[in-house]
């Protein structure tokens, strides 16, 4: 009898483990986790300008349906620029970066970019 109660107890605890670990792979999971900020192609001048061949090559990648990427430079400029490809429906990952981009005037200007992959 000893020997049934410890061979249920040893089975429910790896079972709890297993599901553990397959809900912590789950939740870890981004689809931008290859995203390259520095390879979009981001100008400041009298506004924000920024190209969106980047942002078509990521989606060619398969890791999302949609993505969108806002960039704003507080304190220096009031402006936003948001570029939106793909779909936006369906369950939605957004990341927050901090870029260091140059003004057209020569000076370094930080800038946030929110990036929001839409799967």
């Amino acid at each position: 009898m000893e020997s049934l109660v410890s061979m249920m107890t040893v089975i429910t605890v790896v079972g709890l483990y297993m599901v553990f670990v397959a809900t912590s792979a789950a939740a870890t999971y981004t689809p931008l986790e290859d995203f390259d900020t520095e390879s979009m192609d981001i100008r400041l001048g009298d506004g924000i300008e920024m190209s969106d061949s980047y942002l078509y090559m990521f989606l060619a990648t398969g890791k999302a349906d949609g993505i969108s990427v806002t960039v704003s430079v507080p304190f220096f400029s009031e402006d936003s620029r948001t570029v939106t490809v793909g779909s936006t429906d369906g369950p939605e990952y957004s990341e927050k970066y901090l870029l260091l981009l140059e003004h057209s005037n020569g000076r370094t200007v930080p800038a946030i970019a929110e990036v929001r992959a839409y799967i």
